[in-house]
Formats: C-alpha cells, structure tokens, sequence
C-alpha cells in the first residue's frame, strides 16, 4: 500500500526523535506522542472492563467444558455428548473474547496463549497417532492436536459417541481439556500479577503496555482477514483454490458464527466497549480523536468498519466452509473490505497515536 508523503514525512520525524532519545529508557519515552491522551486511565480500563473479566468467563467456560467431557469420556451417551457439545460452544464464543491477548503472560517460552489454547485447524492425522499410541502426556509442540479446536474435533466428528467407548479415545480427550483448563487457568493467575503494574506502564516505547497490548489485537485483525477468511476462500499468495477444511471451527458449522464474535472483539478494542460500559468506555478511538484530523480518520474508520460488517452480513447463513465454494464472490467481496479496513487499524491509528508495529505481517498491508 502506497503511503502519502506527509505520512513519511512524520516516519522520518519519529526516527529521528529515536536516534535523539536512544539512552531513553524505551518504555517510559513518550516522544512519540503528540497528545496528552491519559494512557493510563486506557490501560486501567482495558483491564478491568475488558482483559481480566473476559479471562475469568473464559476460565469458567473451560472449567465446565472439562467437567462436562470428563462426564462423557466416562459415560458415553447423547444426552452428555450433547451436553460436552454445548459446553464447547460456550467456550469459544468466550475464547473470541481472548484471543489477542498474547502479551505479558500470554507470550511464553513454550508459545503464546493464541497458540497454546486456539491454533486451528486441529490435525487428525495427530490426534489419532496419539490416540492410537496411547499418548496422553501432551508433553509436545503439535498444538494443532489439542486445545479448543483439538476438543472441537474430538466431540464434533460424526462418529464421536462410538469414539467415546474406545479407552484411549476418552482418555485423550480428557486430558485435552485438562490441558486446555490449566492453560487458561494459569493465564488467569499471571494475569492477576501482571496486571498491577499494566497500567502503570504507561509509556510508548516498544515495549509498553499500550503498544504490546495494540500489536496483539492488531495481529488478531489480521488473522481474521489472513486465516479465518482468506486461507480457506484460497486467496493467499500462492493458492490456486478455496481450502474450506482450514476454517476454525470446521467440524463444529460454527466458522461464520466465530468470525462473527472475533470481529465483535475487534470491534470491542477498538472502542474499548467489550463490556456495557456506554459512555464511559475508553478506547483507541479516543486517543485518536486527541489527535491533529483525529475527527476525520476516525469517521473514515467507522465507515470502512461498516463496509465490513455489510459484507458479512450479506454472506448466507451457512458455514464459511460450504461459502467459500459456493458463494466465492460474496466470500471474496467479504475479504476484500477487511483488506481495505487494515490500514485504518494498522497505519493511521499507529501513525497518529505514535504505537510501534513490532511484527512483519508480510502481506504487504
């Protein structure tokens, strides 16, 4: 994407202030912003309306989606397979509240919390080795076998009932959902330790709380744009067809319903309204409207985000895997408006607000 001078110009201008403050302790330099937005009231509600109750409604989601697979693992029948079925469902639809935050303790030496609990699509092929060898340790890097897509296939797959009276199969699944328990657990509980200090944190240099905290749901836009919708309508650099199979949330139809609420997430962090807050929401709206043309970016933004949401909404009410093959127009037009939106969260805000992008996307945007 072509940038305009003026917007080079203000790069040129922030590089230069880096090299000057370059014994600047990184988290504390504000010489990126022009506003005297108050960060820390932000970050204070972000935490306490937004990243730690959605933490603990998920916490709980999965606490009973264990409970309720144990139950099933140990007496297969409709009712309680059922019963494991809905549980998931009350998960993810609590886990699109949480997928971008991979900072602080969600970024480990063993993954991110993205990536530990929600890589997609979950791979058969690895699940059934493990199932078949009797593996339950969960001691591995194959994420796609586990976590909430892992249990998705686990309970969704046709013949998942007769599953349920093979040992191992049960066994499998139950520590899956251990493992996707402590997992979010223990987020939750670093979570509360972090969190004492990350509002203080206030700065914008690379690695402040706003600027981690903005990359991570930056880079939960784009994997809507990127894997939720252009992978599987095969419209990444170098696909050739649609792959619908790589849809999240594939064996459960609920691909087009969990783009739906990851967009609301989306949407939610950039108002800073995830929760009924009303009025008293503070998000990065705000903080942009601090800005010089502030206003009239803003206004462009709410019209683009609109455009997005008239796309979605004009795709039939099937599964994202069926649309990609016989609604690839629709489909396509879908992901072309997300496209369009990118530099309204990527560029504009970060340029504006004077936010650091600390990854490579490589998509050009």
């Amino acid at each position: 994407m072509k940038k305009h001078i003026i917007r080079v110009s203000l790069a040129l201008f922030q590089l230069g202030a880096v090299l000057l403050c370059v014994s600047c302790d990184d988290d504390k330099d504000d010489s990126q912003s022009s506003t005297s937005f108050n960060r820390t009231d932000l970050l204070s509600h972000y935490d306490q309306q937004i990243i730690h109750p959605s933490l603990q409604a998920f916490d709980a989601a999965t606490k009973s989606l264990q409970a309720t697979v144990n139950k099933v693992s140990q007496n297969p029948s409709n009712e309680n397979l059922e019963a494991a079925k809905t549980a998931w469902v009350t998960a993810i639809e609590a886990y699109s509240n949480c997928y971008s935050f991979n900072f602080g303790p969600g970024e480990t030496l063993f993954g991110s919390f993205a990536e530990n609990v929600g890589t997609f699509p979950a791979s058969e092929q690895k699940i059934t080795t493990f199932i078949t060898n009797g593996d339950t340790a969960q001691s591995n890097f194959e994420r796609d076998s586990r976590g909430i897509y892992g249990l998705e296939y686990l309970l969704f797959q046709p013949n998942a009932l007769t599953q349920f009276s093979d040992a191992n199969y049960a066994a499998y699944s139950r520590s899956v959902a251990r493992n996707l328990s402590e997992e979010v657990d223990e987020m939750v509980t670093g979570w509360s330790s972090y969190r004492t200090g990350f509002a203080e944190d206030n700065g914008t240099g690379s690695s402040s709380s706003i600027t981690v905290m903005y990359n991570e749901w930056l880079k939960g836009y784009e994997l809507i744009k990127n894997f939720m919708v252009g992978v599987p309508a095969g419209l990444r650099a170098g696909q050739t067809s649609p792959a619908p199979e790589q849809v999240a949330g594939y064996h459960s139809k609920q691909s087009k319903e969990l783009i739906r609420l990851h967009l609301l997430h989306i949407e939610a962090m950039y108002f800073g309204d995830v929760l009924p807050a009303g009025d008293q929401a503070v998000g990065f709206d705000d903080f942009l409207l601090t800005t010089v043309g502030g206003d009239a970016v803003l206004a462009q933004t709410k019209e683009q985000w609109n455009a997005v949401w008239a796309a979605y909404n004009a795709l039939p009410d099937r599964p994202l895997d069926e649309l990609v093959v016989s609604n690839p127009t629709e489909v396509e037009t879908f992901y072309t408006e997300l496209s369009k939106h990118t530099r309204f969260f990527k560029s504009e805000l970060s340029s504006r607000i004077g936010l650091t992008i600390t990854y490579d996307s490589g998509d050009g945007d």
